[in-house]
């Protein structure tokens, strides 16, 4: 059987944005920069390829050697799993290559973590008061 991981949402979304991929973890109120090989890992993530497929994909399209290559993936994909972008699991299964992965030259992975927005993220203004209400949260003086 043939390793899947799926991307975890609905708590992580995601956008392509000028060839660089920006994730939102809603879970960890971070926000992530996937770049170069990262953008090919992910998006054959999202259309549903197992990981076998996603070495065998990348090392065609690629100057590296496979073993170069599956590694870059093995270790990618387990930074993504520790960062709570993608779980284990099931996935609807590839139908077509996305974009990212048509051309050759596909490098390295690369993911970025911020944290500076994580307290904005994670605020909940609905449900994170207590018995003054809006706008203060439990534990504001004031």
């Amino acid at each position: 059987m043939r390793s899947r991981v799926r991307i975890n949402t609905p708590d992580v979304i995601s956008e392509v944005i000028d060839g660089e991929v920006v994730a939102l973890s809603f879970g960890t109120g971070s926000y992530f920069s996937i770049k170069d090989g990262g953008v090919a890992i992910w998006q054959l993530i999202e259309a549903g390829a197992d990981l076998q497929t996603i070495e065998d994909v990348l090392a065609d399209r690629s100057a590296y050697s496979r073993e170069t290559v599956a590694g870059w993936v093995r270790s990618f994909v387990d930074e993504l799993r520790k960062e709570g972008l993608v779980v284990d699991g099931p996935n609807s299964g590839m139908s077509e290559l996305p974009e990212a992965v048509l051309s050759d030259g596909i490098g390295k992975p690369v993911l970025e973590r911020f944290d500076e927005m994580k307290e904005m993220l994670l605020y909940d203004p609905i449900h994170d008061v207590d018995d003054t209400g809006w706008p203060n949260r439990p534990g504001d003086t004031g």
